[in-house]
């Protein structure tokens, strides 16, 4: 994945016979397209294209609910979800607006994901200068978005997101889980809300459990349960160095 700048002429070109849905993403990353992103002026996420060396056409992300051809605006967070979950690469680039002035040299940042706690944390490097919080140990930072306006503030440019062993399982992990679940309640003609509120539990506490990991023992096998699935199967051990 590699970081693009599209003018809107060529984008606009682009559409007119190429759209895709977000939604098909996923597929398209497993079947080997290349995905680029790129940031317009004003948008809040990023618009993404697919491309494969040996296909002349370029396909761009459009949202769902578009009843015409305007880019999607994607979250960084998804791009890195679904990078992570469904494409074999170890890192890809996204492009950053910096706050502030324009640095007179282009400055990188690599981003890196660490041990959920249950929540996603991250760590920052700016030009090979790990950012350091309390007791000079890497600072961790808690949402996505937090550490991308962080390297903005810093004057960073780009940022390369590594995707390790590690964080691959974990996503993939938690795909498989998440299919079974569902594919198990559907025969029932339910989803999890719906599951939950015929039992009388607490719809989130099950949630979390299913996609973060929380350590609940005792939803943990319920949802194994309803899985048909073994506990470690379905939260399997995941070496994080």
């Amino acid at each position: 994945m590699k970081a693009e700048a599209l003018k809107s002429a060529e984008l606009d070109q682009i559409l007119s016979v190429n759209a895709v849905f977000w939604d098909q993403a996923a597929d398209l990353v497993a079947a080997g397209y290349q995905v680029n992103a790129y940031l317009r002026e004003g948008a809040k996420g990023y618009n993404v294209t697919f491309s494969k060396n040996n296909e002349a056409k370029t396909l761009v992300a459009i949202d769902k609910k578009s009843t015409s051809a305007v880019p999607a605006e994607v979250e960084g967070i998804s791009l890195f979800q679904i990078m992570a979950t469904h494409s074999d690469v170890d890192s890809f680039v996204l492009p950053l607006i910096p706050f502030g002035e324009e640095p007179k040299e282009a400055k990188k940042c690599v981003i890196r994901m660490q041990r959920p706690n249950p929540k996603i944390l991250w760590t920052l490097e700016i030009e090979g200068k790990s950012l350091k919080g309390d007791r000079n140990k890497p600072l961790r930072i808690g949402a996505f978005g937090g550490v991308i306006d962080t390297a903005r503030f810093a004057t960073a440019t780009t940022a390369e997101l590594i995707i390790s062993p590690a964080t691959r399982q974990y996503f993939q992990a938690r795909l498989r889980r998440s299919q079974w679940v569902s594919e198990e309640l559907a025969k029932k003609d339910l989803n999890l809300r719906t599951w939950c509120l015929e039992k009388g539990h607490k719809y989130h506490a099950f949630y979390h459990v299913l996609q973060r990991g929380d350590d609940i023992p005792d939803v943990k096998n319920q949802l194994a349960r309803i899985a048909k699935r073994k506990v470690l199967e379905m939260w399997p051990k995941i070496d994080w160095g």
